[in-house]
């Protein structure tokens, strides 16, 4: 036996725990977005998913230790996460633990991680619409505008679509230039259904031009490369940096008394307004504030929920009121850099998708979740490329300078 499999096999252990803690909490939170959350005591298992996926990714850091002499930082490293998770789920935020898989995800093959997350997000999805349809869950629909709008067996109605969106990304991901026509032609039809039912007219957009974007790379591979070589390539990593400043500029500058301003807030379902009305009446502040947000999601009993809407859809806005501004500037500067390493390796596909994710965000809140957006757990691989780059480029700097006042 080679001297090298035990560490091999550590390697597929350290994997398989990450997934199986992955898998755990992805079904336990997509499920807790559908009406199953009334038939089975989901939020009742808060603290038994969030210990037992800490527990296995706590097993997974050790034995990356033993396969690392420095690997003990990380375990620390992994408990203050764990930590900071916990408190942020004792406040109502339950986004803590992506901090966490981010973090876990730094040492793992992401094309892994994404085939777990599309056969999760594809079976709970198929899951739950065959269940509503069956009746062994709530059937819930509403009117907006003349359009019916079906829940799926979803407590919001937008959630059945973020989700295929996330599953059509992956695969485009996965498959890119080997993706077959009738995949392409499959998931076009099916991203038609989902617009007939929930009306949600953003998700079905980017899906439309993913595809598209997926038949141009398909017929002409080289486009890929051009799309990031060409002079305005450069762009591509501030995507997230351009969106929170038109969030900024729309915030300030929307007007109820302006035809134009008024006629694009009735088209995307007055967010305009309440994003204005929001920002003057809580204001930003560095460390956040809590905030009683009532949207038009329904409870698991199937009931609205009760109080006066005041829900932000806008990511930008959202976090940037309810986290404070130091949160949302490192969380833009982090997705920012990763983005640029993304940009220096040649990815793509990948600058493609956070660009999309990056427009979603403009009218949905959701991407900051792992199980509506698997890839932020690509975010730390790249991350850490970006800052050893950068380490390395500030050494050669000193370098330079040691030099050049040695030889004066």
């Amino acid at each position: 036996m080679s001297s090298r499999s035990p560490l091999i096999n550590l390697k597929k252990s350290e994997d398989t725990l990450f997934l199986i803690a992955f898998a755990v909490y992805g079904i336990w939170s997509l499920l807790l977005q559908t009406f199953f959350a009334a038939r089975w005591p989901l939020a009742s298992l808060e603290n038994k998913v969030f210990f037992a996926c800490l527990f296995l990714l706590g097993v997974r850091e050790i034995i990356f230790c033993m396969r690392h002499q420095n690997g003990w930082c990380d375990f620390v490293l992994l408990l203050v996460f764990g930590a900071m998770a916990r408190i942020a789920g004792y406040f109502g935020h339950p986004f803590g633990m992506i901090f966490v898989f981010v973090f876990c995800a730094r040492k793992i093959d992401f094309k892994r991680v994404a085939k777990t997350a599309l056969m999760i997000s594809a079976g709970v999805l198929l899951g739950t619409i065959l269940a509503q349809h069956m009746g062994w869950i709530h059937t819930v629909q509403t009117v907006r505008d003349g359009q019916i709008r079906q829940y799926l067996g979803f407590l919001y109605v937008l959630t059945p679509s973020v989700i295929f969106f996330n599953i059509v990304a992956l695969h485009v991901y996965l498959r890119r230039i080997n993706i077959s026509w009738g995949e392409l032609i499959a998931l076009a039809a099916i991203n038609v259904w989902f617009y007939t039912k929930t009306n949600a007219r953003l998700s079905m957009i980017l899906i439309a031009v993913l595809l598209c974007y997926a038949i141009v790379i398909k017929c002409r591979p080289a486009v890929q490369k051009k799309m990031i070589q060409n002079k305005l390539g450069v762009l591509w990593p501030f995507s997230f940096v351009l969106g929170a400043v038109m969030t900024a500029a729309v915030t300030r500058f929307y007007s109820v008394g302006q035809a134009n301003w008024q006629r694009l807030n009735l088209a995307i379902g007055n967010r305009l307004w309440y994003g204005q009305a929001a920002f003057k009446t809580y204001g930003v502040k560095p460390f956040g504030q809590t905030i009683a947000w009532v949207g038009n999601g329904l409870q698991a009993s199937g009931k609205p929920v009760a109080g006066i809407y005041n829900y932000v859809d806008n990511f930008y806005l959202h976090y940037l009121l309810n986290f404070g501004f130091i949160f949302s500037i490192l969380l833009i500067a982090v997705v920012t850099i990763a983005l640029w390493v993304m940009l220096c390796k040649g990815e793509g596909c990948l600058l493609m998708i956070f660009a999309l994710l990056a427009c979603h965000g403009l009218i949905d809140d959701m991407i900051l979740y792992p199980y509506f957006n698997t890839f932020l757990l690509i975010l730390s691989p790249y991350l850490l490329l970006g800052l050893r780059a950068l380490r390395i480029c500030m050494k050669r700097q000193r370098r330079a300078r040691s030099e050049k006042e040695a030889s004066a």
